[in-house]
């Protein structure tokens, strides 16, 4: 069984079945919580938190240049309040800023949230800017947020003065780097799905086979390699035939 949970919690009844059913369970993008992990047999992603504070490094490098060492204001813009992927992306970001020697000093506002969705995004992220039309920094924790970050940027009239540090690696988002390099976003992470998807088959296949646990997923997790693109870089990363 390859799952990808919603919510870490949540998927308990599954997890119960698919353990009584003594099936291996490959988990992949999304983890478990601490106290149904130990039935995986592994889980595949990218290190959440080191990417997401190579994001926030990013960022901070790119406030540097356009900034100098004016104060910021900041906000993350996330998908659920106190879902696991949320904090650990939130804090990854919070984290890699501020190892960045140099970096403007930031206050952040109450982060927000926009259930992974556009259309979700949008009315909160316009709330917030309008409110705050100081607003310098948003860190968007997925591309697919994006569209409704932007047009609630956009509404409050500072779309063109903030930037933008996105999580995904969507190529419509690397694309955008390439053709507007001094636009709002100027840093997007990839976590690299098909990569996830694939690795996740062959670990099934792997505990299938019988395979330990040790020998192929030791630590009962496996992380997959990504990208960060940059508008310097970003055409590199750029592939039409794919949509991440």
């Amino acid at each position: 069984m390859i799952l990808n949970p919603q919510d870490p919690t949540g998927v308990a009844p599954a997890v119960a079945s698919v353990a009584s059913a003594q099936l291996p369970l490959v988990v992949v993008n999304s983890n478990l919580s601490d106290e149904l992990a130990p039935k995986q047999f592994c889980y595949v992603a990218e290190d959440q938190s080191a990417v997401a504070e190579k994001l926030g490094a990013t960022i901070a490098k790119a406030a540097i240049k356009k900034f100098g060492d004016k104060p910021v204001k900041a906000v993350v813009v996330g998908g659920y309040s106190g879902e696991t992927v949320t904090q650990v992306r939130n804090d990854g970001v919070i984290a890699g800023y501020k190892s960045v020697a140099g970096a403007p000093k930031i206050t952040y506002l109450p982060t927000r949230y926009g259930e992974w969705l556009p259309d979700k995004a949008l009315t909160p992220v316009r709330d917030i800017a309008t409110a705050n039309p100081d607003l310098d920094i948003v860190f968007n924790l997925s591309d697919v947020m994006l569209p409704g970050v932007k047009q609630g940027l956009t509404d409050a009239g500072i779309l063109d003065k903030t930037l933008i540090g996105s999580y995904d690696g969507q190529m419509s988002v690397v694309k955008e780097m390439i053709d507007d390099p001094d636009g709002p976003v100027q840093a997007d992470a990839s976590n690299e799905p098909y990569k996830q998807g694939q690795t996740a088959v062959d670990m099934a296949v792997d505990a299938v086979k019988g395979k330990s646990q040790d020998a192929v997923c030791p630590g009962g997790h496996l992380w997959v390699d990504t990208f960060l693109a940059t508008p310097a870089d970003a055409s590199k990363y750029y592939d039409a035939s794919r949509s991440y």
